[in-house]
Order: C-alpha cells, then structure tokens, then sequence
C-alpha cells in the first residue's frame, strides 16, 4: 500500500492500492486514490470527476489505466483526423435522407498494434435535435457521442469535405476510407409476381445510374426468393457502375419499422421459444445500445416476418456461401437502426450497366450458425455440424432454465407480453403447450421473486397485478389446451406436479 504519484492527474495526487490489486481497463480492484487535501476515492471515476476542473479527464483516465496496465490506448492528438470535421447520412425508415454532423475530438490508439485506433465523434446539438424532429426513428435516440474505428472516422470526414467542397484529406495510413452514402432518388413499391403475390421493389438514382432492385426467385436450390438489382445508365455510353472498396450504398433498414420491434431479450427469448425458434430467423441485434436489448422484425402472435418488414427489399435478400464474396453488407446507423449497404469491403464492386439482373448476397454470420444448423444448410464441417446439434437437442431445457434466473423486470416484461398476445382460440395446439409451460414457469418465477420482496417497495403492488395477470394468461390457456388432469391440478394449487407435466413433454421437442 505504499503511496505513489498518480500518473496523469494534478500535482500532490497519490494512489497505493491493496494486496489483491487487479487492473482491466474496467476494473482497477483494491484501488485507492489520495486527494492533496487527504480525501481518498476508491473509484477512478470518482476522482476523476473530484478534479475535472483541473485536468482533462479523458486524458488523465488513459494515461492513468495506461500506467497501471489496465489500458494499452493512448491519445494521439496529433493525428490528422484529430479535430476535424465529420458527416454521416442515411436513409430512414420512411424513406427520408438524413444529415448528421459531428467534430472528430479525440483519437486513441493502441500501443501495441499501431494499425488498431478508436476515434470519438462529437454529434453537433443542433444536428440531432433536427433529426430527432423529424421522426421516422421508432422511438431510438441518438447519442451526443460515438466511438467508430478509422475507417469510418476518414470516411465521415471526406463526405463532410465532399459536401463542403473542400479538398480531401490525404491520408497518412493504408486505412480504407468507409463510405455510406445514399442515393440521389429512392422510389419504393409493391408489385404482382406468380400467384398474384405482392412484393416490394426498390428504384434507386445514383451518379446518372438507375438500380432496380426486384425480388425473383433466387438462384440458390431452395432458398425461395431472392433480391436482383439492374443497372442501367442514365447517361449514354458508360457501361459499368463501380463502387470503390468500401463504398456502400443505402438499401434501406432492416429493422426496426415499428416501436414494438425492440424487445428485450428476456421477452424476445421466450417468444422465440414459443414460436419454435422461428423468430430468430428475423432477429437483430442494437449496435452499441443496451444489450438487453434485441431487434425483432416478427409478428408477436405469428412468429413470421410482419407485414411491414414484408415490404420492403432488405427482408429478402439470401445468404452466400462462406467462400463467396457478399455485396450487401449490414450495419447500424447513429440511432442504432440496422440498414442494408449495397457494395463490397476492400475490393470494388463493378455492376454492369446492360440492364442484366444480377442475384445480390449478404452473409449472415457466425451467430446464425444456429439456425443454418437447424435448416439444413451449414457451412460447417460435418462434425462440428453434429456438435452444433446435440447443443440444439437440449435447446428446450436450457430455455427453462434461463427464465429460471429472471429478475423483476425481466418477468413483469414477458407476463405483459404473453397475456396481451397470446391464449387466443385460432392459435396452434404446440404454441398453446409451449405458452403455457412459458406461463407456469413465469408464474412460478414471479412468486420466488415476490416472497422476497420488501413489502415497503413500491414496486411491490405493480408486480402483484402482474402476477394476476399471469394467474388470468394460465387460466384462458388451460381453457384452450382442454386437458383436464392439468387444470384440476391447477384448482388444486399441486403447482409442481404441474409444471413438472407441462415441461417434460417440451423438453426435446425442437431437436433438429
């Protein structure tokens, strides 16, 4: 515990810490922190914040953590995007193109790969205020910063230039400038195909050429449908439209369309279940929002895409092979929504402009292993197919036991959720089974919870309206199941014989 100068802060500020110290960069245990005055802080936030009037806080915490180990970043104020100004546009959910402006204010690089740097990007007030009124965000915020890697911090700052007719900035690395740019004209529509079946279509204008993007059978076996774009040019005698590597043209979003499209885990969790893991097949997640949180482009009562989702071009694109180069890519805007990007990272991505229709792809990839696995279609090798398998068989057990560890929260969420979408006449005899193993379990959660629940919290009265109401959801499905064993073990409060003969029938009923 000996008493040492604390790199990075104001002169007469000491640290020691205790025998067990351990340092990450979020994590500085048996850390203490003198002031000049004697006051000690055992957190580094905490006395950051004691001298922010003093010292530059983001500054001092690197060169601090750098110090003891915990941080391997440094500033680098001397780079040659530091302070410079930074643009990013995309198209939302309703079509409209959106301009946000921003200052690049700190760079910090990595000490031990010089390659490896993170930039923050100051959003202008003004900017986000005039985006945020004009809607078409489904309630997703922007934040007032933004932590982007090179790449994209050089391509922000060359479509500002770009806009602003400055020159561009000639950059000192080998990085490849991201670009997300959008195009001059959008028209979105619903067409007639075989059987009399609408699907959408997507008319794009972009430096004199026109894309239309249409859906068709796709050239994979079995995949169903597929999107095809065609180029044409508008101006007579180019025959090709290139995107440069790393260029990206702005499809449209993916998710979300409505408010109700974030989920929380927990909720989206048990649905998915509910559904038979269908709903995954739709599934997103939120960039560098909570990661409680999930995007779900389904239908609650369904499980299949929503008939919003189902209108418009990204829903539909396919998945290629791992060994083939994708050309739409997917990524999130500063709000957080995820959009379909047309081109090809680190190569060029040339579209003949013959009006020839031309299958485009995305990869999906690792965490929809799952679902490749289950449908038939892994890249894998075929014994680690098989262990990806046996994994899936227990997948029913493993979603029991994770509602078993819900918090309040969590199963106040999902009670509200299931009694306002689910126990309806017309719904499938396995989604009933499956609701109602899910309501007993929330029920039987939701009473361990309430047991130990300080009956002065004000949460306490709302939890117990859920749990009627979870009381209500049992009763309308045990209407609807008409097994009479289970509701007379209902009336007779034998809850564990219950759950015990709701649960056991489901455990292995998703193997693929």
């Amino acid at each position: 515990r000996k008493k040492q100068p604390a790199p990075g802060f104001p002169s007469g500020w000491m640290f020691s810490t205790g025998n067990d110290s351990m340092f990450s960069e979020e994590n500085l245990c048996g850390l203490l922190i003198r002031s000049p005055t004697g006051t000690e802080y055992s957190s580094l936030e905490d006395a950051l914040q004691s001298c922010k009037n003093k010292c530059n806080i983001a500054k001092t915490q690197l060169l601090f953590q750098s110090y003891l180990g915990g941080s391997i970043l440094y500033l680098d104020e001397q780079h040659q995007l530091h302070n410079k100004s930074y643009m990013e546009e995309w198209i939302d959910v309703d079509g409209n193109k959106k301009v946000l402006h921003g200052k690049i204010t700190q760079c910090e690089r990595d000490k031990v790969d010089e390659s490896h740097s993170e930039f923050i990007i100051a959003f202008n007030e003004n900017s986000r205020k005039d985006i945020l009124a004009m809607g078409g965000h489904c309630g997703l915020e922007i934040p007032q910063t933004q932590k982007v890697n090179e790449s994209k911090a050089l391509g922000g700052h060359l479509a500002f230039n770009f806009k602003a007719g400055l020159q561009s900035l000639a950059s000192k690395s080998n990085i490849c400038a991201f670009r997300w740019m959008t195009p001059d004209m959008r028209i979105e529509s619903l067409v007639s195909i075989e059987h009399d079946i609408k699907v959408p279509q997507l008319t794009l204008t972009w430096n004199g050429f026109r894309l239309v993007l249409s859906v068709r059978k796709s050239t994979i076996p079995g995949a169903g449908y597929g999107v095809f774009v065609e180029c044409t040019s508008l101006v007579p005698g180019r025959k090709t439209m290139v995107l440069n590597e790393s260029e990206m043209l702005d499809l449209g979003v993916y998710a979300p369309f409505r408010s109700q499209d974030l989920k929380l885990q927990s909720v989206f969790l048990l649905k998915n279940y509910v559904h038979a893991l269908k709903c995954e097949e739709w599934s997103f997640d939120v960039g560098g929002k909570d990661d409680s949180l999930q995007y779900d482009i389904t239908d609650d009562y369904t499980g299949d895409i929503h008939e919003i989702a189902a209108k418009h071009i990204p829903a539909y694109v396919n998945e290629c092979k791992m060994e083939n180069t994708p050309t739409v890519h997917a990524r999130h805007d500063p709000q957080s929504a995820v959009h379909y990007l047309l081109g090809v990272q680190n190569k060029k991505f040339v579209l003949p402009a013959d009006g020839t229709p031309s299958e485009i792809f995305i990869n999906y990839g690792p965490d929809y292993e799952r679902v490749r696995v289950r449908k038939n279609y892994s890249f894998l090798p075929i014994s680690e197919q098989q262990s990806h398998k046996k994994t899936l068989s227990s997948e029913g057990a493993e979603y029991f036991v994770e509602l078993c560890s819900f918090c309040n929260r969590d199963v106040s969420s999902c009670i509200r959720f299931f009694s306002d979408n689910f126990a309806r006449e017309n719904s499938d005899s396995s989604v009933i089974d499956r609701s109602l193993a899910v309501a007993l379990l929330l029920r039987h959660r939701a009473r361990i919870l309430h047991s130990g629940m300080d009956t002065n919290n004000p949460f306490v009265i709302e939890f117990e309206s859920d749990l009627k109401r979870c009381e209500d959801l049992i009763q309308r499905l045990l209407h609807l199941h008409q097994n009479k064993r289970l509701t007379e073990l209902n009336k007779a409060q034998a809850f564990d014989i219950l759950l015990r003969e709701s649960i056991t029938p489901l455990l292995h009923e998703l193997e693929p």
